[in-house]
This record gives structure tokens, C-alpha cells and sequence, in this order.
């Protein structure tokens, strides 16, 4: 049994996803021990241009997990598309009123202070009165297949796919654009590698 301590360093995105904004994470260490089912960490990211270099930030900012393994494990990444810092917020609030964490559980995930602070200011009954109709959409993933007695000190790249077939188009919204933007838009197919997250791993 080893203790594996997970940071993340570097994510990176390409069309459709290559732009400026924050993105939720759901980093997963599935079956890491026996008696174990899985062990996760909540983790909000600022991407710029599709890019978050996170290796010379903070502990706090770049550590996910820190989990005792044995035997084979599995390492798997989900992540929503870069928004808005508001609609950030928003899937916070959400998450936290439909009761699937709690302020202390997204205190422990290491989320930002900034992006806690209208789920602190506000009571969940409060919370749920604002739940909207479009909650947080994982459509981006990845997964490793890893052993207690193989991994190593070092880097893991993991590739990032799309669970679902995704349409995007280049131009701006608006209502005079509407048909320019509906004939060039583009659609991504579910499975194409669109970026790659890289994971330091460190033996403890």
C-alpha cells in the first residue's frame, strides 16, 4: 500500500473549448483500497485561451486528492466547458441546493475563497429557491487505469475526450447573426481527444 498525493499542472483545450474562463473538475480515484468505493475532490479552474499552467501555483490551488492505494485503481477527470465566472457561481449554488455537497465538503475540495463566498452568505433553504435548469454538464472526461506497485514519482498526461457530441460555432451571438452562426457551426463528435490534462503524481 502506497499514499499517493495527486496535483494538477497543466490543463490544456483545443476548439471548441480553447477559450477564456473558469471550468468545474471531478477529479476521481475509483477503488483505491479495498472497502473503498471512490475518493473525489471539487476543484474550480481558470483557463486561458483553452490553458491552465498551474505548476508553480500554490499548494492549495493545484492539490486534489492524497489517498493510501493498493492494488489496481482507476484515475478518471470530468470537466464542465470553460464559462463565465458567474455562471460559475451559479452551479455552486445549485450543487449546494440539491444537497450534493455541503459548504465544509467544498471547503475541503480547496475551492476558491472568492467563489465560496455567496454559498457562506447564504442559507441552502435560500439556495434552493434560486436552483436553475441547467446544472453543471460534464462533457469533458479522461481515465487512467493505475497499480499500487507500478506508479511512480512523476508526470501522468491524460487525455481529455468529449462524452457527447457537442455543436459550436466561431460567430459572436446576436440576432443578426443568427443564421450566419446556425450555418457555420460545427459539430464534435463524442470520443474526439480535444486537450490533455497533465497530473503530477508523488509517492508520499
Amino acid at each position: 500500500m502506497e499514499t499517493l498525493l495527486i496535483t494538477m499542472q497543466r490543463l490544456d483545450l483545443e476548439a471548441p473549448f480553447n477559450r477564456s474562463g473558469e471550468l468545474l473538475s471531478l477529479t476521481s480515484l475509483v477503488l483505491p483500497r479495498p472497502g473503498i468505493q471512490k475518493k473525489t475532490a471539487l476543484k474550480p479552474f481558470r483557463l486561458t485561451k483553452g490553458v491552465a499552467n498551474l505548476s508553480r501555483k500554490p499548494f492549495n490551488e493545484n492539490a486534489l486528492l492524497k489517498e493510501k492505494v493498493d492494488g489496481t485503481f482507476a484515475l478518471t477527470l470530468q470537466m464542465t466547458a470553460p464559462a463565465a465566472h458567474s455562471e460559475l457561481q451559479k452551479w455552486l449554488r445549485d450543487m449546494a441546493a440539491i444537497g450534493l455537497e455541503s459548504a465544509g465538503d467544498l471547503l475541503a475540495a480547496g475551492l476558491e475563497t472568492r467563489a465560496l463566498r455567496p454559498l457562506l452568505r447564504a442559507p441552502f433553504d435560500q439556495a434552493a429557491e434560486t436552483l436553475s435548469d441547467d446544472p453543471p454538464d460534464f462533457i469533458l472526461e479522461g481515465s487512467a487505469e493505475l497499480h499500487s506497485d507500478t506508479i511512480e514519482n512523476g508526470l501522468l498526461k491524460l487525455p481529455i475526450k468529449l462524452n457527447q457530441s457537442h455543436r459550436s460555432s466561431n460567430t459572436p451571438p446576436g440576432p443578426k447573426s443568427r443564421e450566419k452562426r446556425k450555418s457555420s457551426a460545427k459539430t464534435y463528435k463524442k470520443g474526439l481527444t480535444i486537450g490533455e490534462a497533465v497530473f503530477q503524481l508523488s509517492i508520499a
